[in-house]
């Protein structure tokens, strides 16, 4: 893309270009630069704004080229933190309620988001909660998502079947378990009951 930097400071630059090595190597932040594509159209752009605040004409881009060749802008957070996702990093932990009982041991979730889970191949009828705690000693049977709605509270559960969660509902806690029935009304399971708990590292 060819640069129209005619009565301009150093210019800042957005979308795919070419600057041969005796371009001006200094980038004067807070001046606007005027590029023209290969179509001969004239684009302004300028790096001045602050930080967290829409810019008034088109902001450096940074980019990157993805393994089929494709342009792929980086994305950030809202703190402007580089946002990296890798979807092979899973780690599943189990998690048993015994026989005669109603609760599994606790699942230390330190670091780590939860997924989702998988029941166990049979179920004796019962509701199921994912209670929470802080210390893994005080617990909680009812947590209630950002949006206001139960999470991790069924009235009855299917045996071997899939569940997935939204992660956000359990970030704050460090602790979780899976309860049968309730805290109030536990329901005893009538054998071992296998939960196959899926997680992803945080960072």
């Amino acid at each position: 893309m060819p640069v129209n930097n005619t009565n301009r400071s150093a210019p800042n630059y957005t979308g795919p270009f070419y600057m041969p090595p005796s371009s001006p190597a200094g980038v004067t932040v807070g001046n606007e630069v005027e590029f023209k594509n290969d179509s001969g159209n004239s684009i302004s752009v300028s790096g001045a704004a602050a930080v967290g605040s829409v810019p008034i004409n088109p902001p450096l881009s940074v980019s990157g080229v993805d393994s089929g060749g494709l342009k792929r802008h980086i994305a950030t957070n809202t703190l402007g933190n580089v946002l990296t996702v890798s979807a092979a990093l899973r780690a599943t932990v189990t998690a048993t309620i015994a026989a005669a009982g109603s609760v599994t041991p606790s699942i230390d979730l330190t670091s780590t988001a939860l997924l989702g889970f998988i029941t166990s191949a049979a179920w004796t009828p019962a509701a199921l909660n994912i209670e929470v705690s802080v210390d893994n000693t005080t617990w909680v049977t009812s947590v209630i998502g950002s949006d206001s709605t139960a999470a991790g509270s069924w009235s009855s559960i299917t045996a071997n079947t899939a569940y997935s969660l939204d992660p956000t509902s359990f970030l704050p806690y460090r602790y979780i378990r899976f309860r049968s029935g309730t805290s109030a009304t536990p329901v005893n399971q009538a054998a071992a009951r296998v939960f196959t708990v899926i997680t992803r590292p945080l960072a």
